[in-house]
């Protein structure tokens, strides 16, 4: 049984479909069994169709590096 973070350290590799069948499954359960994972993975799922709506060089250098930046800094605070 995984947990909500764990949940989220696999999310990308569900949305991409990379998971084992035996991760898959646990992840399909505790999605089943947790409203806010489920609404985590529909804004994930929508992530992934608008950015690949987006045309390359659509979005301007200063947005991309504001998010990089904004993303750096959670994924340090999340090491900790």
């Amino acid at each position: 049984m995984i947990n909500c973070k764990d949940f989220t350290e696999q999310t990308s590799d569900f949305v991409d479909g990379e998971l084992s069948w035996a991760d898959w499954a646990q992840f399909r359960f505790h999605l089943l069994m947790c409203p806010m994972c489920k609404a985590y993975i529909e804004q994930m799922n929508l992530t992934k169709i608008l950015l690949s709506e987006t045309p390359p060089g659509s979005v301007e250098p200063e947005v991309k590096d504001e998010l990089m930046k904004r993303f750096r800094v959670w994924k340090a605070g999340e090491d900790e």
